[in-house]
């Protein structure tokens, strides 16, 4: 595995005709770290939701943790095994119960912390990032974008297209209706979708088997109150919260236009002549499911951001050399590092 860092031109000129692209949460903090970041999810949960249920808050102390899914993670896995001790504790019932409760809590906090209008960004941060998405799926490429991501960043991006001379090529695979959304039709065949909530979004409701998108053109109510007045009508954003790349796995297979979107990007990694870009994404074990798609695949070049060095990033440089050395030596894997900052995907 080559150790140097590349800038993010080198890399595009590293990588094969037929680019994708996979967001975690990096893409998001680099936009509004105070707001996207997991530690401000926390404290904007414990000053309200969390507040009141102690035994939470000390589940949190006690795992030394900020992150959500870890601790979704942890009530699940405690759940099953105490449950194996006790079938009749009343305790495994309550880990269930509060797992479910800060899913909840994720929920409400990205929505009131979520910024309100894309006005609330400035211009020249979403040119950016459609100057960035256009390697991806501008007019002249044919590649795929899948995020892991739950906010509305991306779409906002992607609907912003006040500068004419950044042309994208876009089909989140939903189509449009008179109502004040549009739907995902499992029934229609999206060859061309490039765009893939993988993990779903803030703005993407399951109800009664249809798949749902809130969009502002239909209705003319921002996308954020639209979501908010749903959750007020117990109506839940579809996306995936689960702790672990099983349960999350899980989760996706229930819904068509999640399994949809998963085996899309399954299929672009047993492609040899593809190249990934992966931007924002530290190679946690609880998206194993994703990552093992990229180490049992045949996709031969797969570029991974880093924001800092090498020195400050040897956890996910492990991470990276594990993938790498997992793929079968029919279909070599190289991975390269491309420098975060030089992509400038905010400007």
């Amino acid at each position: 595995m080559k150790t140097n860092i590349l800038t993010f031109e080198e890399a595009l000129s590293e990588a094969d005709d037929k680019k994708n692209l996979l967001l975690g949460n990096g893409f998001s903090i680099a936009c509004a770290p105070n707001i996207f970041a997991y530690n401000s999810l926390f404290e904007q949960a414990k000053k309200g939701q969390l507040k009141g249920i102690s035994e939470l808050k000390e589940v949190f102390d006690a795992l030394k943790t900020t992150d959500f899914e870890i601790v979704i993670k942890e009530l699940e896995n405690t759940s099953k095994v105490l449950s194996v001790y006790d079938k009749k504790s009343h305790v495994t019932e309550k880990l269930i119960q509060h797992s479910d409760k800060i899913k909840n809590i994720l929920i409400d906090t990205i929505s009131e912390n979520h910024p309100r209008l894309p006005s609330n960004i400035e211009n020249y941060r979403f040119m950016a990032c459609r100057k960035f998405l256009s390697n991806f799926i501008g007019v002249e490429n044919a590649g795929r974008i899948y995020t892991l991501n739950y906010d509305l960043l991306l779409y906002w991006t992607l609907m912003n297209n006040e500068d004419n001379d950044i042309k994208l090529k876009l089909d989140d695979g939903f189509r449009g209706n008179k109502n004040d959304y549009v739907k995902w039709n499992s029934e229609v065949k999206h060859e061309t979708q490039n765009i893939h909530y993988v993990h779903g979004a803030l703005h993407i409701f399951n109800e009664e088997g249809i798949t749902k998108k809130c969009t502002w053109s239909n209705s003319g109510i921002p996308l954020i109150e639209q979501v908010r007045s749903a959750m007020n009508c117990s109506m839940f954003p579809l996306f995936v919260t689960e702790g672990d790349s099983l349960n999350k796995l899980t989760k996706i297979r229930k819904n068509a236009y999640l399994l949809h979107s998963f085996k899309s990007f399954s299929e672009i990694m047993k492609q040899s002549k593809q190249s990934l870009f992966i931007y924002g994404h530290s190679l946690a074990d609880n998206d194993a499911h994703i990552l093992e798609k990229i180490s049992k695949g045949k996709v031969n070049k797969v570029f991974i951001s880093l924001y800092g060095g090498l020195e400050s990033n040897k956890s996910l440089v492990e991470r990276a050399k594990k993938i790498e050395a997992e793929r079968d030596e029919k279909n070599p894997l190289i991975i390269h590092f491309f420098d975060a900052e030089s992509a400038k995907v905010w400007g």
